[in-house]
C-alpha cells in the first residue's frame, strides 16, 4: 500500500508540476506528460505481478474493454492513415485510465485508504492553486502555455501556473474544491478553510467560465443534498443555511464584478456559445454524413480538430462528447458513457457522495471543453473507478441519513 501511495502521489505531482515532453514531430503543439512514463510502468508491473481479481468487478471490466477497444481501434487507425499521433494519444489516454485505476484500487482497498486518496489530492491542488496565482504576476511557468491574457475586462492574467492553459488548471482546482468542500465528516478547521479559499480564489482567476460554472453547479447540487442525507435537526438546518448564503453571495459577488469591471456578461456567453456551437454542429453534421463504418468506429483521436498553422494549437469541438463520438466512433462513446455512469451513479448514492459531485463536476466541464481527452482527467476517472472498487467503506444511504445494512454491490 505504502508503494500504491508514493505512485499516487508521485503520478499528480508530475502531472501537476513537471514540464511535459513536446512531441516534435506532428504539426502540432502536441505534448505528453512525464508522468506516462511512471503510470506505464506501475500498469506493466501491476497486469503482471497484481491481483487481477479486481477484473471481475463491472466497472474494471467496462474500463478494460474501453482501453483494449482505443488501443486495438488507434493501431488499426494509425497504420490505415499514416497519422502516428492517434495511437500515441490514444494510448496515453489508456495508460493513465489504469494507471489511476490500479493505484487508486491498491490504496482504497486498506481502511482509511479513500480518504487518503482525496486528501492528497487536495493537498496537491492547493499547491497548484498557489502556483496559479504566482503566476499572474511572474507569467507561466512554461512557455507552451496559451491562452493566459486576461480577459472579461480583468487588468490581470489568467492563473495557469504551471498547467499547459487556465482552463486544464481550472478543471483540476474545480475537482479539489469539491472533494474538500463536500467531504463528509470533515472537520472545520481553519487549515481547511484556507485551503478551501486558495483553490477558489484561483480557480475565479483563471477566468475559465467552464471550470467556474461546473464547479458552481456541483456545490449546488451537492450541498443540498449532503444536508438532506446528514439526517434531521440542526445539523440538516446549518447546512442548508450555508447553502443558500453560499449562493446569495456568489450571485451578488457576479453582479458586483460585472458592475465594478463593466462586464457584458450576457453578451460574452452568448457569442462565446454561438462560436462554439457553429463548431459543433459542423462536427455532428461531418458524422452524420459519414459512413456506417465511420459513424461505429469513429476516426481516431484528434482527427476532427484542426491545427492553427501559426500557433500548433488544436481547435476542437470544445466538447468531449462531440470529439469522442466522431473521432472513437458510436461503439467508443458508448463504452465511455457507460464506464463514467456506472462509476458516478453508484457514487452519487453512497457515503462517498463527494467523489461522485467531483466527477459531476468533471463531466460537465467535459460538456465545454475536450479536456476527457486529457490525462489527467482520465486518470481521475480511473482514480474513481479505483476508489468505487477497492474501498470497502462506501455504503448506499437514504434520504435523512440512514445508512443501509446491506453491502454495496459494485
Amino acid at each position: 500500500m505504502i508503494t500504491a501511495k508514493i505512485t499516487w502521489v508521485s503520478l499528480w505531482s508530475l502531472c501537476f508540476f513537471a514540464p511535459s515532453i513536446m512531441l516534435g514531430f506532428t504539426d502540432s503543439r502536441s505534448k505528453v506528460s512525464v508522468a506516462v512514463i511512471l503510470a506505464a510502468g506501475y500498469v506493466g508491473v501491476r497486469i503482471l505481478f497484481g491481483d487481477i481479481g479486481v477484473a471481475r468487478k463491472t466497472p474494471v471490466a467496462v474500463a478494460l474493454l474501453l482501453a483494449v477497444y482505443l488501443c486495438v481501434h488507434g493501431a488499426i487507425l494509425a497504420v490505415g492513415t499514416g497519422h502516428l499521433i492517434v495511437i500515441l494519444l490514444q494510448g496515453q489516454w489508456v495508460v493513465y485510465l489504469l494507471a489511476g485505476l490500479f493505484v487508486a484500487y491498491d490504496v482504497a482497498s486498506q481502511p482509511g485508504g479513500a480518504e487518503f486518496l482525496s486528501r492528497s489530492f487536495v493537498a496537491l491542488c492547493v499547491l497548484a492553486a498557489a502556483g496559479g496565482l504566482v503566476s499572474i504576476w511572474t507569467g507561466p511557468f512554461y512557455n507552451y502555455a496559451f491562452h493566459t491574457e486576461g480577459r472579461w475586462g480583468l487588468l490581470i492574467p489568467r492563473a495557469v501556473g504551471t498547467f499547459e492553459a487556465p482552463g486544464m488548471l481550472a478543471a483540476m482546482l474545480a475537482i479539489g474544491f469539491i472533494l474538500a468542500a463536500l467531504q463528509p465528516n470533515s472537520r472545520r478547521s481553519m487549515g481547511r478553510i484556507v485551503c478551501l479559499t486558495v483553490i477558489a480564489v484561483a480557480l475565479f482567476l483563471t477566468q475559465a467560465k467552464g471550470g467556474i460554472l461546473a464547479c458552481f453547479a456541483a456545490c449546488a447540487v451537492g450541498v443540498p443534498v449532503t444536508a438532506l442525507l446528514a439526517g434531521a435537526g440542526g445539523r440538516r438546518s446549518g447546512l442548508l443555511l450555508k447553502a443558500t448564503a453560499a449562493c446569495a453571495f456568489g450571485i451578488m459577488a457576479l453582479v458586483a464584478a460585472g458592475a465594478m469591471y463593466e462586464l457584458e456578461i450576457t453578451r460574452l456567453l452568448k457569442d462565446d456559445a454561438q462560436d462554439r456551437t457553429d463548431i459543433r454542429m459542423a462536427i455532428i453534421r461531418d458524422y452524420m454524413s459519414a459512413g456506417p463504418a465511420a459513424q461505429l468506429f469513429g476516426i481516431g483521436y484528434r482527427q476532427s480538430a484542426t491545427v492553427d498553422p501559426l500557433s500548433g494549437i488544436w481547435f476542437t469541438a470544445h466538447n468531449s462528447y462531440v470529439s469522442f463520438l466522431r473521432e472513437i466512433g458510436l461503439l467508443g462513446f458508448g463504452l465511455t458513457l457507460i464506464l463514467l455512469l456506472r462509476v458516478n451513479v453508484p457514487f452519487l448514492l453512497s457515503d462517498h457522495l463527494h467523489w461522485g459531485l467531483a466527477m459531476l463536476a468533471l463531466l460537465l466541464v467535459a460538456y465545454t471543453e475536450s479536456y476527457l481527452y486529457s490525462g489527467y482527467c482520465v486518470m481521475f476517472v480511473g482514480g474513481a473507478t479505483g476508489v468505487l472498487c477497492g474501498s470497502g467503506e462506501i455504503q448506499f444511504k437514504q434520504w435523512g441519513g440512514r445508512v443501509d445494512p446491506a453491502p454495496v454491490v459494485i
